[in-house]
């Protein structure tokens, strides 16, 4: 089962990946960056450039997207895998690609990221 979170930068989607996976023994769908990993930044793995390009053009990758300058794949054998497992796959995705992956996922959570006060406001 594959749960996908979507929000802007800084809505916590990380945060609360993380969170999932400690508290409630959620995994991480293994996924790729050539954007640099962030200081303790574990849910991602960095790739170059040239092995994202080769990777797609050999097909490894379910999808991968350019966002601000920087791409972002999951390969196909980690997201069958996934689809394909009574347990819990986490990943977050920018909302302009979701339209990849929503018609085969199972559970999509959109995350505003706004403070609490602000929607009180509301």
């Amino acid at each position: 089962m594959i749960v996908i979170l979507v929000g802007p930068p800084g809505a916590g989607k990380t945060t609360l990946i993380e969170r999932l996976c400690r508290e409630h023994g959620c995994r991480l769908l293994e996924n790729f960056t050539t954007r640099p990993l962030r200081t303790g930044e574990a849910s991602r793995t960095f790739f170059s450039e040239e092995q994202a390009v080769a990777g797609h053009k050999a097909g490894i990758y379910q999808f991968i997207n350019l966002v601000y300058g920087h791409r972002y794949a999951v390969t196909k054998r980690a997201f069958k895998e996934a689809l394909n497992s009574t347990e819990c796959y986490l990943f977050d995705i920018h909302w302009s690609h979701l339209h990849k992956v929503s018609d085969e996922v199972h559970c999509i959570v959109f995350l505003n990221g706004l403070q609490k006060a602000t929607l009180e406001k509301r």
